[in-house]
């Protein structure tokens, strides 16, 4: 009888029933952040893949490059006359030179560039020419990196890989110094266009 007017907090089924409540929200919680952490978990592996993606899709184009701006730049370093481009399928050519220096640069119509070829007729006397292509602005670049590997290389054969862009330098056929910038995708997008003028 005296355990009937004890007040309910001190009942020991009252107790128990507490402690099982407790244990009953700590298990949802866990529950909650065991999901909560799978989600996330799953996510980040779907982020994962979708960068792993793009990271081994081939630049086609330097993003942000604007061709017709930095052939003109070349032009005026070279002392040669501005061309206009010319539309060539999805592309615009821009060609100019003269007996010391000659240019050659390709972009999509959005103007962004996909390969650049700088070659000299001179046997010296041509690095401002050849280094004014670390002025190239892209995905990735770095002025000091392209401009001490083009002055540590000239007169050699080197290649060597900046940010999305490709440097290439060699002798032409004709033993001149030629300088190549070019994508990891130029090379298949060349062969599709190919195929686009034969059929």
């Amino acid at each position: 009888m005296k355990n009937d007017n004890l007040p309910v907090y001190k009942k020991w089924w009252v107790w128990i029933l507490g402690i099982l409540l407790l244990i009953g929200m700590f298990s949802g919680i866990n529950s909650n952040n065991n999901t909560t952490n799978s989600n996330n978990t799953t996510t980040n592996i779907e982020n994962i893949s979708a960068n792993e993606t793009t990271n081994n899709e081939e630049v086609v184009f330097l993003s942000n490059t604007n061709g017709e701006e930095f052939y003109s730049i070349l032009c005026e370093v070279a002392g040669v006359n501005i061309i206009d481009g010319v539309t060539m399928g999805d592309t615009i050519d821009y060609t100019s030179g003269n007996e010391d220096y000659g240019i050659e640069l390709e972009t999509n119509k959005d103007g962004e560039i996909n390969w650049i070829s700088i070659y000299t007729m001179l046997p010296n006397n041509y690095e401002n020419f050849f280094l004014a292509i670390s002025r190239l602005e892209y995905n990735g670049s770095n002025r000091n990196q392209c401009f001490n590997w083009i002055n540590d290389n000239l007169g050699k054969e080197a290649t060597t890989k900046i940010g999305d862009a490709n440097f290439k330098l060699y002798n032409g056929t004709s033993g001149n110094p030629v300088l190549e910038v070019y994508t990891d995708g130029n090379e298949q997008f060349q062969k599709e266009q190919l195929d686009k003028l034969n059929n």
